[in-house]
């Protein structure tokens, strides 16, 4: 025989019917920006960071983005790259499916190595 199952207690609402959580645009733009840096050679600083704008309609959003890229590299496969790394990171960090992200690289900034100083 087996004990009967015990009651659910009072006062507790079913999770799927406690709301939803809407998150605005200016979140999913500061996460998009913030995961644009995380891509190797795009480390800008934080001055530099990404301009981002998006429109998020429920758990869609559209995404702009415009940045400066290390000169010398490989532009369109790092735009590539941000594009790809942006729509994970929004995706894991909001639950927001980015269905659009345009890349618009707005400037070349080059690397130079540090030069070492001899004494």
């Amino acid at each position: 025989m087996t004990a009967p199952a015990p009651a659910a207690p009072t006062g507790v609402v079913d999770p799927g019917s406690r709301g939803s959580l809407t998150l605005v645009d200016r979140v999913v733009e500061r996460v998009a920006a913030q995961a644009a840096t995380e891509v190797s050679r795009t480390g800008a600083p934080v001055r530099d960071r990404p301009a981002v704008t998006a429109r998020v309609d429920g758990d869609v959003a559209v995404l702009a983005l415009s940045l400066a890229l290390p000169w010398p590299s490989p532009v369109a496969q790092l735009s590539r790259d941000v594009r790809g790394h942006v729509v994970a990171r929004v995706a894991e960090l909001t639950g927001v499916r980015a269905v659009q992200v345009d890349v618009r690289v707005t400037g070349l900034s080059v690397v130079r190595e540090p030069r070492r100083r001899v004494v």
